[in-house]
């Protein structure tokens, strides 16, 4: 089920559930006192149950308006603000729709992965908006790795990314990125119920992935190809 709509049903849901009791209270439960409302001796119950006969009308009222609106824009693109950044050390250029993390702050927990002998360091700039999650990343392979042809490394890179995340790998497809080979790959992660949709790219000894993370695929659609095409190589290795 689409994120935003469970968001929705469980913020709407708590009001209507206090409305519905609420109404239940004020019209269809017992006596509170035992003796008719008129005659109750405890006045504060009794001028209780005179306000939940206004208040469980509105709340249930005021939730179903809300859902309402929700529902209408729940398959509307998102619009986004975006600006471009530049990374010298990465040499590449791309849009976000916000600043993401500087690389620099993954130095003391960023990811190794092993190839064949050796260790590399996988650097990240990664943002995420309303719906959205977008990552890029970019890791320089070791020379044992990149004896196998170009399109056999990006595929064993991403084996080496499925079988780490435990997701599963719905399809990948070759693509040719400003000359270099690519691949794009879909993702689904069946614990978190999110897609991940991205593109890989060798450009030299370095490889780069972008990945977009997402529930509703019509509505994230505009942005998750801005972001690809976005990205540009700036001096390659």
């Amino acid at each position: 089920m689409n994120g935003r709509l469970i968001a929705i049903l469980l913020d709407s849901g708590v009001s209507l559930l206090a409305g519905t009791w609420l109404i239940y209270v004020g019209y269809l439960s017992p006596r509170l006192g035992g003796k008719g409302e008129g005659e109750d001796s405890d006045r504060v119950l009794a001028v209780f149950r005179r306000i939940a006969k206004f208040a469980g009308p509105f709340l249930c009222l005021m939730a179903a308006w809300q859902m309402y609106r929700q529902c209408l824009v729940i398959n509307r693109p998102v619009t986004l603000n975006w600006s471009e950044i530049k990374s010298t050390e990465g040499r590449f250029s791309v849009t976000f729709p916000q600043e993401p993390l500087n690389p620099k702050e993954y130095a003391s927990s960023s990811v190794e992965t092993r190839y064949g002998d050796g260790l590399v360091t996988e650097y990240r700039y990664r943002t995420s908006v309303v719906e959205l999650g977008l990552l890029l990343t970019y890791r320089d392979l070791p020379d044992t790795v990149l004896k196998a042809i170009p399109e056999n490394v990006m595929i064993d890179d991403l084996r080496v990314k499925v079988d780490a995340a435990h997701v599963q790998l719905l399809g990948r497809q070759p693509i040719q990125v400003f000359g270099h080979p690519g691949i794009r790959f879909k993702m689904h992660d069946p614990k978190r119920n999110f897609t991940i949709d991205g593109i890989s790219v060798l450009v030299g000894r370095r490889i780069y992935q972008l990945a977009c993370q997402f529930t509703n695929d019509e509505i994230t659609r505009e942005n998750r190809e801005r972001f690809f095409g976005s990205f540009k190589i700036l001096d390659p290795l």
